[in-house]
């Protein structure tokens, strides 16, 4: 007797061995090693490697770039105030629209996460911003600089 099975069933069932090997949605292998949910078990801070270190490094640097554009008005208020004659009512008012364009986007952005997803709304987020953020330095009263702290408020 020969060691080839030459049943009717081998005969028609063309069975690959498939590797244990995490295999993204391309079916191309992580960079790192993954549990079960595909979740990185390690972090190489050096790396940009897709998907989970490019994340990680994407993450970190929209926050920096929303937390920066926040809080850059506030070291210059004492010159912003002084070339803008602004009162300290107006100051006051230009704080309350910032914390209600942050408490406002917070709302908004749930809905957004659910429909569009994480990465993109806070893409569209901070590309929505930006021209506020340009436009500080364009401000040239009390209106335009309230304004521009609002939509700064939405990032």
């Amino acid at each position: 007797m020969s060691d080839k099975d030459t049943s009717p069933a081998s005969a028609t069932m063309n069975v690959e061995k498939v590797d244990d090997v995490p295999r993204d949605l391309q079916g191309r292998p992580f960079d790192l090693p993954v549990d079960t949910e595909h979740k990185a078990l390690k972090i190489k801070l050096f790396s940009f490697a897709r998907p989970h270190m490019r994340a990680f490094h994407l993450s970190w640097m929209s926050f920096f770039v929303s937390f920066l554009s926040t809080f850059a008005a506030a070291p210059m208020i004492p010159v912003i105030r002084n070339n803008l004659d602004l009162t300290k009512g107006e100051l006051g008012n230009a704080g309350i629209a910032a914390v209600t364009g942050t408490i406002f986007c917070r709302v908004v952005m749930g809905v957004v996460c659910d429909t569009l997803g994480p990465r993109y709304g806070h893409g569209v987020l901070l590309m929505g911003t930006a021209p506020a953020v340009f436009g500080m330095a364009l401000a040239d009263g009390p209106t335009a600089f309230l304004l521009c702290r609002f939509f700064i408020g939405f990032s």
